[in-house]
């Protein structure tokens, strides 16, 4: 038997293995252009030579460096909005987070006269960093020696304004082993997550087309529609309630996923675009700034789900010998089997997307420029799902009584999951081959990725 390892894979395999069995934090930074991505590394790993002042980045490939004690391993990357070849600088910067499971990714900004100006920056990243999971997502925030509010201040405003707990701030003048220390301190809370940035996830990350009026105006066209869809929507909400507002958000969810592939495949008709030819890049990235700027707004509606199914009353309880935790949608309150072995639908798991049975309310959707939004309601409709062979290995198989089983508050549940979030949507909808080859691309990126010795000086990490 032959066993086949893209040549990335191998090569993480190779530098990696003992680091990770020694648990070394692996963090990467991300910003724009003179956000001091450059000075910090210089700073942790003693390096010159990699910042300066010049109005264009002065890092154009991706680099791994150790710190000073050996203690950690820092990524610099280019900056996301670089002016001079930015569809290969932010290869560079995809190459640096698949280069292994990461510890934490750092988004780094400047401290602004302004904090609010610091909070619009965050949220622009974070809104396009929203399908890595919420751990793995930290900030940086630099030149805080130039700014007259305290540290505390502004980590509070970005904790309460971004939803991102780990934010460390530095200043010019702070010493190398604080910064160090405080840096080690929340990678380490975070297991390493080797999260890959595929085709798609490129596309949906990152910026990478220049300006062209008549692509601008087609995109903000089809974007104001987007957003009109969803403020009509919106105005239609409070006729309904209960199980019905339940059932109308989530398909209204699927049929803007719809939607949204629909407009991208209209977009490339109406501009001629095809991926194929020395314009591809420029296309791939037009039509990735119309998908991204509409998935903001599914962010919004995918938002009002999460809320809505947090403040769901359902009879959650936890079986009293496993801990599995079992939402019942029909059936009585007696006995029972953790995990249905017997097949029987007392209860199913508390995560939706392993259920078996319910009910769903099904709508229609149409839309016109001149009468806007029309809602139909069609029938309701029972879904069956059918488990995996791990799905049904959930729970341990015991008699429980499920009058006597502890009850589980559901907002626990929605802060138990850490999954990554995703909206279904995706970009450039059956363009696989420029997919592939842009993958292709960035996993050259990766292995070609340089590694800087690690200090002869440093202390043992272990």
């Amino acid at each position: 038997m032959v066993l086949g390892l893209s040549i990335s894979l191998w090569t993480k395999f190779l530098r990696f293995t003992g680091m990770m069995e020694k648990k070394i934090p692996f963090i990467v930074m991300i910003g724009d252009v003179g956000t001091g991505k450059s000075t910090i590394v210089e700073k942790l790993a003693e390096q010159t030579g990699r910042s300066g002042d010049s109005m264009f980045s002065c890092t154009t490939t991706s680099e791994v460096f150790w710190s000073f004690d050996g203690s950690m391993m820092i990524a610099d990357t280019p900056g996301c909005n670089a002016l001079k070849d930015p569809f290969d600088q932010n290869q560079w910067v995809a190459g640096a987070i698949n280069f292994a499971p990461v510890s934490k990714m750092f988004i780094i900004v400047k401290a602004e006269t302004r904090m609010d100006t610091v909070v619009d920056k965050i949220n622009q990243y974070s809104e396009k960093l929203y399908e890595l999971p919420e751990e793995l997502v930290g900030v940086l925030v630099t030149h805080m020696d130039t700014v007259d509010y305290t540290c505390e201040q502004l980590k509070n405003i970005i904790r309460d304004n971004c939803m991102i707990d780990d934010v460390v701030v530095t200043s010019k003048q702070e010493d190398k082993q604080k910064l160090l220390d405080n840096l080690r301190n929340v990678s380490e809370s975070t297991k390493p997550i080797d999260f890959q940035i595929d085709g798609d996830k490129f596309l949906k990350i990152f910026r990478i087309s220049p300006r062209d009026r008549r692509a601008i105006k087609a995109i903000n066209r089809r974007v104001d529609t987007f957003l009109e869809m969803k403020e009509r929507f919106d105005s239609i909400l409070p006729n309904y309630q209960g199980k019905d507002l339940t059932d109308l958000l989530f398909s209204f969810q699927t049929w803007m996923a719809g939607e949204l592939a629909r407009i991208q495949s209209d977009f490339c008709d109406e501009l001629g675009y095809t991926l194929i030819g020395p314009n591809k890049n420029t296309e791939a990235g037009h039509c990735a700034m119309l998908a991204n700027r509409m998935r903001v707004i599914m962010f919004e509606i995918r938002k009002m789900t999460d809320k809505l199914a947090q403040k769901s009353e359902v009879d959650a309880r936890k079986c009293n010998q496993c801990g599995e935790v079992w939402i019942k949608v029909e059936g009585c309150d007696g006995a029972t089997v953790c995990g249905n072995k017997d097949g029987g639908y007392p209860s199913l798991s508390a995560d939706v997307r392993h259920q078996d049975y319910t009910r769903v309310g099904r709508f229609r959707f149409k839309w016109n420029l001149a009468s806007g939004l029309t809602i139909e309601r069609i029938d309701h409709t029972t879904v069956n799902m059918k488990k995996t062979e791990k799905e049904k290995r959930v729970g341990c198989g015991n008699r429980i009584v499920w009058s006597q089983l502890p009850r589980v508050d559901t907002s626990e549940l929605a802060d138990e999951s850490k999954a990554p979030r995703q909206d279904g949507s995706e970009v450039l909808p059956g363009n696989a081959d420029y997919k592939v080859k842009l993958e292709l691309e960035i996993e050259h990126k990766t292995v070609n990725m340089k590694l800087a010795e690690k200090p002869t000086s440093s202390k043992p990490w272990w």
